[in-house]
This record gives structure tokens, C-alpha cells and sequence, in this order.
């Protein structure tokens, strides 16, 4: 079975279960954040549980639309080289 927590309005694909939150599954396989980063001002504030959640060989997807964004997702990689 598969699972998506979709912020937006849109729909899922066939055969893809819509949860309300992300506290209903235990675990992830994947990770996307896709064009969001932008908008927190502490994207790690806004990443950490779910990161919690991946095992070994799972997948985390970041994406962010505009250069100028990459400050802060590189910071976020440094802290969680240390911390995570």
C-alpha cells in the first residue's frame, strides 16, 4: 500500500491513500519536499521528525526552486551531519 501526506489540494494517484497526518504512519521510504523550503524560515525545525522516520537505504528528496535558497539548505545539511 502506499502512502501520501499532500499538503495541497490535489488529489492522489490511483491506488495512493491520502493520510491526514503525518503522525499516522511510523515510518517512511521516501521523502519529498518539493518547492517548499522556500516558504520556513527553519526549514530543520520543519524536516526533523520526518527525517526521524527514515531507515537506512530510504530516500529523502529536496527541492528548491530559486539558487538563492541553497544557503539554506546546505546549512541544514551541516547541522545534520552533526546532529542528526
Amino acid at each position: 500500500m502506499k502512502y501520501v501526506y499532500e499538503v495541497s489540494d490535489y488529489n492522489p494517484a490511483q491506488g495512493v491513500v491520502r493520510i491526514d497526518s503525518i503522525l499516522d504512519l511510523n515510518s517512511f521510504e521516501y521523502i519529498q519536499i518539493f518547492h517548499v523550503f522556500e516558504h520556513f524560515s527553519s526549514p530543520r525545525e520543519f524536516i526533523e521528525d520526518p527525517v526521524k522516520s527514515l531507515l537506512p537505504g530510504d530516500f529523502l528528496y529536496i527541492e528548491v526552486p530559486v539558487e538563492g535558497h541553497l544557503k539554506k539548505l546546505m546549512q541544514l545539511k551541516i547541522e545534520a551531519q552533526f546532529e542528526l
